[in-house]
């Protein structure tokens, strides 16, 4: 493990071969510091992701694998990446090149000014996203926003992979997070470091839906619904209890 970086890049990946090394170049060209470690969380990927993190590691010392060796879920694979950091700041990313880290310096700004945890937020007022049919569009917002709004948290993206945040908040909240799914673990983890008093704000980013070029999307806005009202109810249920 090499991750005794400041930043810490948690990437999960699955079936993500043809995307690892243009992710590396783009934390490369565009991230302000070059204080990091790129974690890819491989959860058994039959393409050959690992076998690619391991022979560009050679070219590239920065990245290191993490082997999840089951795949539970998107959001299992998240927070086997966060327990495992030792930086002072985790940095969640998605491996499709949707969302750029030249975000990153703004959101950073942020956390030294006092923020616990930035989210680059693509439904804040300035974000805009790009590729997104109108559809699944509109669905994610008022996903959002229905969460948003019924566990008062304030925050217009609570589902987004992408934010930076303090070590502090995984140490205090990881025990507590149950959620092994996408986006139900990002709004347990968002509603549990609210709750646990945490200072969370949003950044306006530019999103780039996936191309075909970058692969197939794992995630299915049709089977993450019911998972989502489960979650939701759940914290309200054990808020009232």
């Amino acid at each position: 493990m090499i991750n005794q970086k400041k930043f810490n890049f948690i990437i999960p990946v699955y079936n993500e071969a043809q995307n690892i090394e243009p992710t590396i170049l783009f934390i490369k060209e565009s991230f302000f510091s070059s204080d990091y470690v790129i974690t890819f969380v491989d959860d058994n990927s039959p393409d050959g992701t690992a076998s690619t993190v391991f022979r560009l590691k050679k070219k590239y010392p920065e990245i290191e694998l993490l082997q999840h060796g089951k795949k539970t879920g998107l959001g299992a694979a998240i927070l086997f990446g966060y327990n495992n950091s030792k930086s002072d700041y985790i940095i969640g990313l998605d491996a499709d090149l949707s969302q750029s880290p030249v975000f990153l310096k703004a959101m950073n700004e942020m956390i030294q000014n006092g923020s616990d945890m930035v989210i680059g937020s693509r439904y804040a007022q300035g974000g805009t996203v790009l590729g997104k049919s109108k559809l699944r569009l509109l669905g994610s917002i008022i996903m959002n926003k229905i969460a948003s709004n019924l566990l008062a948290l304030d925050i217009m993206d609570i589902s987004h992979t992408f934010r930076i945040f303090k070590r502090d908040i995984i140490l205090k909240i990881g025990s507590s997070l149950r959620e092994k799914g996408h986006p139900s673990f990002l709004i347990e983890f968002t509603y549990h470091a609210k709750l646990n008093k945490f200072k969370i704000n949003e950044c306006p980013i530019t999103f780039i839906e996936r191309t075909n070029e970058r692969g197939v999307s794992k995630l299915s806005a049709s089977k993450e619904i019911i998972p989502f009202f489960k979650t939701v109810f759940k914290l309200i249920k054990k808020n009232h209890n």
